[in-house]
């Protein structure tokens, strides 16, 4: 599912999650690991479940993935983001 990065798409992840967390804990970079951290609590993984939808342009139902592995890195998001966007428009 990797496919070309995309820069704005990153540097809008970047920008939402640091904006969840007024005072983010160690370094964010795309490959931090967003759960463990703890930049991802259950009320910010709802806020971005929010922006992602947005994104995607479809619902995206939290219990039918493992947030784990495809939401753990802002990488793996990015990915998950594009795989969606692929599958609306494909």
């Amino acid at each position: 599912m990797n496919s070309a990065p995309d820069p704005s798409l990153r540097s809008q992840l970047f920008s939402f999650i640091r904006g969840l967390s007024p005072d983010p804990r160690g370094e964010l970079n795309e490959q931090t690991s967003l759960l463990q951290s703890g930049l991802l609590d259950s009320a910010a993984t709802l806020q971005l479940a929010e922006w992602i939808q947005r994104e995607v342009g479809a619902d995206v139902d939290l219990l039918q993935f493992d947030l784990s592995r495809e939401w753990n890195t802002i990488i793996d998001i990015e990915n998950f983001i594009q795989g969606h966007r692929r599958t609306q428009t494909g």
